[in-house]
């Protein structure tokens, strides 16, 4: 009896664990460079216009919109929804 649970023994410690995981796949992709992206708007009514601003990015756009005195105080409904709609990021308060 004490021979067999040595033995037991014995062949509990050499017992080899495997864990097995989950390879994941890596796909290498050719991108191009992001191109620069220019922002322009331009607002005309019967009496006023805001005229043309270019910006070279997003925010400074969405900024240039609240602006009266950049905008001439022209077409503030306007203005405001394109900050809406372009989900510029703040409140729009000119």
């Amino acid at each position: 009896m004490k021979g067999l649970v040595l033995l037991v023994f014995l062949a509990s410690c050499g017992k080899v664990t495997t864990v097995i995981q989950q390879r994941e796949e890596v796909v290498v992709m050719d991108i191009e460079p992001a191109q620069a992206e220019d922002y322009e708007y331009e607002f005309i009514e019967l009496d006023c216009t805001t005229g043309s601003h270019r910006f070279d990015t997003f925010v400074k756009a969405c900024n240039a919109l609240k602006s009266d005195k950049k905008n001439n105080s022209c077409a503030e409904a306007e203005r405001q929804e394109l900050f809406e709609s372009a989900e510029c990021p703040g409140e729009f308060s000119s």
